[in-house]
């Protein structure tokens, strides 16, 4: 189970060339990839303020973050403990996450108060739109890697909706299951693309088609996981 996901740099100095060859061929290969050296879109200290945002969040008393239930899909709030569930067929053991989810404005979210959370909602906010910066950086490359303009994709990301997810994996004192581990299903993401920020806890794991079989992705500090989406598979026609 060791982990072969490509780190690819998106340093400024690089050749765009090479970044968009390096991730056709992870996209061909694996479907995931991790990229760094993305300080030029997204601030270096930013994804560990959030990180420490959502940490203070999961903090909160369960009766404050009860307050602030998601009412639905489409609207942002909190997902309590085994709410989100991916595998409909089996339930038990299954799902032990609790998470907060939002999206841009207008869509309706449930924000804990700024007596509860100083800065939470701005930190988040701010996030949200340089992480869509490196969406639309990094569809660009998946353009070009397509034989594509490099800017075929822009349209797609006016306008999107696409949410930001804190999840919180864990499971709760004295609660005891013969079932499993597993924070969540075995599933694949629904959008084009997903840019995921791990903590230095890990335990993200991708299935690798070509070697039939899951692989860990392991932490690197300040590197995000990209990983393809059903959308952008349509897209390609599976390509």
């Amino acid at each position: 189970m060791s982990s072969d996901v490509p780190t690819i740099s998106l340093a400024v100095d690089r050749d765009a060339s090479s970044i968009a060859d390096e991730i056709r061929t992870a996209c061909l290969q694996h479907g995931f990839f991790q990229v760094t050296d993305y300080s030029h879109i997204v601030p270096i200290d930013l994804p560990r303020r959030t990180l420490s945002a959502a940490e203070q969040f999961f903090r909160l008393p369960l009766a404050v973050k009860s307050s602030l239930f998601k009412a639905d899909h489409v609207a942002g709030g909190y997902e309590p403990y085994k709410v989100m569930n991916l595998d409909p067929k089996n339930k038990k053991g299954h799902g032990h996450n609790e998470g907060f989810s939002f999206a841009a404005h207008p869509h309706p979210t449930a924000w804990p108060s700024e007596d509860e959370l100083p800065g939470f909602k701005d930190t988040m906010y701010n996030y949200y739109a340089c992480v869509t910066e490196l969406a639309k950086y990094i569809g660009r490359h998946l353009a070009v890697g397509l034989d594509l303009a490099d800017n075929f994709f822009d349209p797609f990301f006016q306008n999107q909706l696409a949410h930001v997810k804190l999840a919180h994996y864990y499971r709760p004192e004295g609660e005891r299951e013969e079932d499993t581990n597993i924070g969540v299903s075995p599933h694949t993401d629904w959008g084009a693309i997903t840019i995921l920020l791990q903590d230095s806890v890990g335990g993200l794991e991708v299935f690798d088609q070509s070697r039939d079989e899951w692989i860990q992705v392991m932490p690197i500090p300040d590197a995000f996981v990209v990983n393809l989406g059903d959308l952008l598979a349509r897209w390609t026609n599976d390509r």
